[in-house]
């Protein structure tokens, strides 16, 4: 598997990309049912970051990404499907928050070249 970065590997990529529209300095807070909406798209993100294709159990391997960033101290549970993204995880967001604008612009090309 190819890491993003230093700072987290795919599928801790894939819950930032999820997490990042929903939180800002300001507002930390964001719910499950928000980072856990296309499927889909979680295909196309670990395809370009050369992942296996269509892994199984997309939606479990994702809830227990988010329990080992809160090991981590990047996520805290607060109430049934609320979180909020600590500051160290803020931190780590806004270092791939550049790989996260990109993919987006970028859905269909292949990135991977550029940043690996």
């Amino acid at each position: 598997m190819l890491r993003l970065s230093n700072f987290c590997n795919n599928w801790e990529f894939v819950a930032f990309y999820y997490i990042e529209p929903f939180v800002t300095e300001k507002q930390r807070k964001f719910y499950r049912t928000e980072i856990m909406r296309n499927v889909e798209e979680i295909y196309q993100i670990l395809r370009n970051r050369g992942h296996k294709i269509r892994p199984k159990n997309p939606e479990e391997t994702l809830q227990r990404t988010i329990q080992n960033m809160r090991d981590k101290g990047w996520i805290n549970f607060m109430d049934r499907g609320e979180y909020e993204i600590t500051d160290e995880g803020y931190k780590i967001l806004l270092k791939v928050k550049r790989k996260i604008q990109y993919f987006k612009d970028n859905k269909e090309g292949d990135w991977m070249e550029e940043y690996t």
